[in-house]
């Protein structure tokens, strides 16, 4: 039998301070500082994720409001075929996606975000319901590969056992985009009324917005990140 632990040892550990937990901000930097690829890939799934949630809320705005569309387009438009489109295509992105590495994947996948959001900013500035369909058809074609990628696209960086962690600061950043980017779409679309900021004195003027170009806005945000993506493909390709 191994002989009794001292007293003075037992009480040694009880009182040793235990390690302190990463802040969880503090976390999220150092691993993009540590993976400086994987923070590029960030940076442009960012970018392209705020653009795609900048379209939602003007498009209701634009469709059922600006151009009377009943409750039934309006549903159609928003909702039914961009998520029917993404669960139809979905299976055959998923066989692609398997070949290649998420780089390549994006690189050649996000053309999508900025063409359905041209094709619908050319809808909102002739009043087509036709177009902006046409539109939001492609934009559920891009969904279908685009949440495959959201899922599953971090693990191509990380090894096994950091997985985890890599999904959690692809998480993190999602919902930073989600608290900010619909709020600014709605903003850019009708602007506001003038107001004073509390305590600074400072008014603002009013704004009326930018309307219908704010899809152009969101398409030349996600055209910036597929570039980005381009050329993040072409380092992983060069390190490779």
């Amino acid at each position: 039998l191994a002989p009794p632990r001292p007293e003075s040892v037992d009480a040694a550990e009880s009182s040793a301070p235990e390690p302190a937990a990463t802040p969880p901000g503090r976390g999220l930097f150092a691993l993009l500082r540590e993976d400086p690829v994987f923070a590029r890939y960030q940076l442009w799934q960012f970018l392209i994720g705020s653009a795609n949630m900048i379209t939602e809320g003007p498009l209701i705005l634009l469709v059922s409001r600006d151009l009377g569309a009943s409750y039934s387009e309006s549903i159609a438009l928003a909702l039914v075929i961009p998520l029917g489109l993404s669960m139809l295509t979905l299976p055959f992105w998923a066989v692609w996606m398997d070949r290649i590495h998420i780089a390549e994947f994006r690189a050649k996948h996000s053309g999508l975000w900025a063409a359905s959001q041209a094709v619908v900013w050319l809808g909102a500035l002739h009043g087509s319901l036709l177009w902006i369909g046409v539109g939001r058809a492609v934009l559920g074609v891009a969904r279908g590969g685009g949440v495959l990628a959201w899922q599953i696209g971090h693990n191509d960086f990380a090894t096994p056992e950091r997985a985890a962690r890599y999904m959690g600061v692809h998480v993190t950043l999602t919902g930073l985009r989600g608290a900010f980017a619909p709020f600014l779409g709605v903003l850019l679309y009708v602007g506001w009324q003038g107001f004073t900021l509390p305590g600074t004195g400072v008014t603002l003027p009013a704004w009326s917005g930018v309307g219908a170009h704010t899809m152009g806005v969101a398409a030349a945000i996600s055209v910036t990140g597929t570039l980005g993506y381009v050329a993040l493909w072409r380092r992983v390709r060069a390190g490779a």
